[in-house]
């Protein structure tokens, strides 16, 4: 289960005068505070294996790392989008707010504090029925109040999440950045065409909006619907709402706890190793002498990431399989750090030592 921690790094600045320091110059508080650099702990690791062999031979090198910081959890800010058009029948209705209570009771837990649901619905105009909330009993009365009539405006409705979103960010007090998912339930047909509703879906992506789309029975227009959602992944059939809320829910991975927003690995072969093509695990970019080896990664969890490939020695003796490993990262914060790796060595022998 995730930890929730809440750490603030204080930096206090002491003025020993308010005047000019000596030869002229600006006495120290009048001169600009250092730039502000993470206060996480990266704790590298490199091996390599095996780390005695012959020359002709192959080894694996193996990075990774952990994360020591003290996070708070983002802001988890999700918007129900629900079509209460004359297309959807009573039975459609039925399955809607079933979908509905499954996302509304599987994110609204002790351990996840930071999440709150609002609802959006459309039909005869778009309306909030529920600004932003944690009270279940209140978000149950607006479900409970869905009428359907009016034209099928998927647009205005997805226009009026993303408003609601907008101004509940505004208001964030949190020092983190909001975690932010619109959940579209409905049919996926529009009065006013789908090109409409691509059009709001551009502007939801260009918001860092996470998209969700749930069909409630047969007759959904799925083209469209696909179009809305932020990958494949992220449509759905009514049935599968349950065990899709559960990706949210509290675990190594949960995505409001992640401890770097982005980290990129450089790691620059020495000369004495040639790298094995396509060994690169997960596989990495490569320069164009094919000596450099970089990856990046997003929103990461304290327990880090793991890379590996292999190399082939070029020379016998006692060999750096690296001339230099670096890892450069943003926080939880927005707050830039560096770690370099150690170096790794492995002993290369020549054939006639075989045993």
């Amino acid at each position: 289960m995730c930890q929730i921690y809440r750490s603030l790094l204080l930096t206090t600045i002491v003025a020993l005068g308010s005047g000019p320091g000596p030869c002229g110059k600006p006495a120290a508080a009048d001169r600009p505070p250092p730039p502000a650099t993470s206060d996480c702990v990266v704790r590298p690791r490199k091996s390599v294996s095996p780390d005695v062999l012959l020359l002709g031979e192959t080894a694996t090198v193996t990075l990774g790392f952990d994360v020591d910081c003290t996070v708070e959890a983002s802001p988890m800010h999700v918007v129900l989008v629900l079509d209460s058009s004359a297309s959807i029948d009573s039975e459609s209705l039925t399955q809607l707010q079933a979908a509905a209570r499954h996302f509304i009771r599987g994110l609204l837990l002790p351990e996840l504090p930071t999440a709150r649901i609002g609802i959006v619905s459309f039909g005869h105009g778009a309306r909030t029925l529920c600004p932003l909330t944690r009270d279940l009993a209140k978000l149950e009365i607006c479900l409970k109040r869905l009428r359907t009539k009016g034209d099928s405006g998927t647009d205005r409705g997805l226009t009026q999440g993303l408003s609601l979103l907008m101004r509940a960010r505004e208001t964030t007090a949190s020092r983190r950045n909001p975690y932010e998912i619109m959940v579209l339930i409905g049919n996926g047909r529009s009065d006013h065409g789908c090109r409409a509703v691509q059009a709001v879906t551009r502007r939801i992506q260009e918001a860092e909006v996470l998209r969700i789309s749930v069909c409630i029975d047969d007759a959904c227009a799925s083209s469209c619907m696909g179009k809305v959602a932020s990958s494949r992944r992220d449509f759905i059939q009514a049935h599968q709402a349950d065990r899709f809320v559960s990706m949210f829910q509290p675990g190594p991975y949960c995505p409001i706890y992640e401890v770097l927003r982005r980290l990129d690995l450089v790691d620059r072969l020495s000369p004495d190793v040639a790298l094995v093509v396509d060994s690169a695990v997960p596989a990495a970019a490569l320069s164009p002498d094919g000596r450099t080896l970089s990856w990046s990664f997003a929103d990461l969890p304290r327990e880090g990431v793991t890379v590996s490939y292999r190399i082939r020695p070029l020379a016998t003796g006692t060999l750096s399989t690296s001339m230099q490993t670096t890892a450069t990262f943003v926080d939880h914060r927005a707050l830039p750090g560096t770690v370099d790796f150690p170096l790794s060595r492995l002993t290369v022998l020549a054939p006639a030592h075989r045993p």
